[in-house]
């Protein structure tokens, strides 16, 4: 039994339909026009390394809170200076400024070493809206706090 004209020796029927695979192993030349008119869109610049201006204005909403708070209603925040609420010795407002710059630190680190743009909104929007909730909270329970401990037993 001969093989048909144009045939390869030892191929299926099927694999001999596909074209012969390109060399260097990749899917052709890339700016060479597969459709007449047509040509393959442009590949994106990668991103510059770095954070993002807006990241850092948005995780800085919840610090922006507190000094338009300090400056409009000083009395709002003056729980966290009531020398009854301490944290290890130190006013309460220590402890509070220092979790807003652990949130700002997260967000910054988050931008900085995660390349997906979802997940690094993501983060920023949780700890923004956590940092807010602190603000809004934080001086009405450290006043719950002290007039529970000025309480009869």
């Amino acid at each position: 039994m001969e093989d048909p004209p144009g045939r390869r020796v030892g191929v299926s029927p099927l694999e001999d339909r596909v074209p012969p695979p390109t060399p260097g192993g990749g899917m052709g030349d890339a700016s060479a026009p597969t459709v007449p008119g047509w040509s393959p869109p442009a590949r994106a610049a990668p991103s510059e390394p770095g954070v993002s201006p807006a990241v850092v204005l948005v995780s800085l909403v919840p610090l922006g809170l507190v000094l338009l708070l300090a400056v409009i209603a000083p009395s709002f925040l003056a729980p966290l200076l009531d020398p009854r609420a301490t944290l290890f010795g130190l006013p309460a407002i220590t402890g509070f400024l220092g979790a807003l710059a652990l949130l700002f630190a997260l967000d910054l680190l988050v931008a900085w070493a995660v390349p997906s743009r979802v997940v690094v909104g993501l983060v920023v929007a949780a700890t923004t809206v956590i940092g807010l909730f602190m603000v809004i909270l934080a001086p009405s329970l450290i006043l719950i706090m002290i007039n529970l401990q000025d309480l009869p037993d």
